[in-house]
């Protein structure tokens, strides 16, 4: 993996962190169970995406 690459990875990783983070609370403070199974689809989504993008990252930078 190029340091280029390496570096998009790690960037995407840590600007996920608060994505989850916030995604959490919004979950815990939330009231309705629609609005949690959305925010839990989306959760599921932020992580997917921090676990996946040097699968995404590497074919686009080399």
């Amino acid at each position: 993996m190029s340091e280029k690459a390496e570096l998009i990875c790690q960037l995407i990783s840590w600007a996920m962190v608060p994505v989850t983070a916030v995604i959490f609370q919004f979950i815990l403070d939330s009231g309705s169970v629609w609005i949690k199974i959305i925010l839990v689809a989306a959760l599921i989504l932020a992580f997917g995406i921090m676990i996946g993008n040097p699968f995404v990252v590497i074919p686009l930078v080399g």
